[in-house]
């Protein structure tokens, strides 16, 4: 096939719009062409070269955004490139790494991460507060001193926050490291100058928080909050359901207040949580207390697919419970958080013996890679309602209610029978239930 060539001046390129290859006949072309994909699409630049034998081609801008002589000039730069044996590609992406911003890296750590919603909001608000100051310097040239700076600046205000920020930071380090490299690919960045602050001891380690619903507060905590699912006010009435259930089940805030109807089997006595910190669905027992508010919230469903829609739009799910959280203080003087009432439940399983491996699973723990055990250890929800009763039964004991636990009374009615006595009692039910 001929080989399209035609001098590059304004006049030929404005009337060149066929599909196809066109090379510049220009005795300083260098290899110059231009190529055009679609009828009338966009122009390209382009010219070819070899690196350690293979063919590379390379872009060089559009026309008319790149001039002619503009374009003459990047191709003569990419044939001085290639005579050396360098890819004028990756010496690109070398440049555009080299001078990447600590704001450029992060944006593309948010894009390369798989991060909830509200980790995102958590890391945009750090960055911010925190991180700012650093934005605009470029990776290669962020130091421990810089690092240091930033952090002691900040630390005055919130030591928490500032420590937060530095892991933040810490991890964007950690992805810049494996990317920026030389032209032969070797890390320009060698250190990452936030592991150097942790070692030489300027985080501050916060001691753990331990705050719970203790024993004595429990009757207190539940007369409270249940009069306030009786209350007329949705944003009272939905978030003391959504407390309930964080304190009966010990889950996290966001993968309860986001359950739908669709993930609810009232028949069964089962609910699944999607969207979880560890990436799987999890099905879990209602207990006798669960099943009564899940059983409230479908008598005064709104029409919204969510269990617990937001009072101001019902095809949201409610975003925080402040409000009820706050009149429980007002009233009791119990100041909790959704993640203290995780606490209070698995305080509470341990408490009264249950496996580790089934708090785990009732919390929705992540599961460890490295313990085998736990791997084999996987219970249904079926399985589970046992143990979760149990806590419930503990609150409750707490609480000076009396328990009613038909199903365990039923189970042990059933364990003291022969298999033949099992026989017709289980023929009894079913006529019974023809009769009915």
């Amino acid at each position: 096939m001929a080989k399209n060539e035609i001098n590059f001046t304004v006049k030929t390129l404005n009337s060149t719009n066929a599909v196809g290859a066109y090379h510049d006949t220009d005795k300083l072309a260098y290899g110059l062409y231009l190529r055009i994909k679609n009828i009338g699409g966009a122009k390209a630049f382009k010219v070819f070269g070899r690196v350690n034998g293979k063919q590379v081609e390379v872009s060089l801008g559009l026309y008319p955004n790149v001039t002619i002589q503009q374009a003459r000039h990047k191709a003569r730069d990419a044939q001085s490139d290639f005579a050396n044996g360098i890819n004028p590609n990756l010496k690109k992406k070398f440049e555009r790494t080299k001078q990447a911003t600590l704001a450029d890296t992060f944006q593309r750590y948010l894009e390369v991460k798989k991060l909830q919603p509200k980790t995102i909001i958590g890391y945009h608000t750090s960055f911010k507060n925190v991180l700012h100051p650093l934005s605009k310097k470029a990776m290669t040239d962020i130091t421990f001193n810089d690092v240091l700076k930033v952090h002691k600046d900040y630390a005055k205000r919130s030591t928490a926050e500032a420590d937060r920020a530095m892991r933040l930071l810490r991890a964007i380090f950690y992805m810049a490291m494996d990317e920026v490299r030389d032209l032969n690919g070797q890390p320009l960045i060698l250190e990452n100058p936030v592991r150097k602050l942790g070692k030489n001891k300027h985080f501050t380690h916060l001691d753990r928080k331990t705050r719970k619903v203790e024993d004595d507060q429990i009757k207190q905590f539940l007369d409270c909050i249940e009069a306030m699912t009786e209350d007329n006010r949705p944003f009272y009435q939905v978030g003391a359901d959504l407390i309930l259930t964080l304190f009966y089940h010990g889950t996290r805030f966001t993968e309860t207040a986001n359950i739908k109807w669709v993930q609810v089997d009232l028949k069964r006595k089962h609910f699944y949580l999607t969207e979880t910190k560890n990436g799987r669905r999890l099905w879990l027992p209602m207990t006798t207390e669960s099943e009564k508010l899940f059983k409230r919230r479908k008598s005064l469903a709104t029409g919204s697919e969510f269990v617990f829609p937001s009072a101001t739009n019902i095809n949201k799910p409610l975003s925080d419970v402040k409000k009820p959280l706050r009149h429980l203080l007002e009233q009791t003087g119990i100041e909790i958080t959704p993640h203290d009432l995780r606490r209070t439940f698995e305080s509470t399983g341990n408490r009264i013996g249950l496996s580790i491996y089934t708090l785990k699973q009732l919390a929705n723990h992540t599961q460890s890679k490295t313990d085998v055990t736990q791997g084999y250890t996987f219970q249904n929800a079926d399985e589970l309602r046992e143990p979760s009763q149990k806590i419930t039964n503990s609150y409750l004991e707490k609480a000076g209610r009396a328990i009613t636990d038909t199903d365990g009374e039923l189970k042990q009615i059933l364990n003291g029978l022969s298999d033949s006595e099992k026989q017709r009692f289980m023929l009894y039910i079913k006529n019974m239930k023809k009769a009915q």
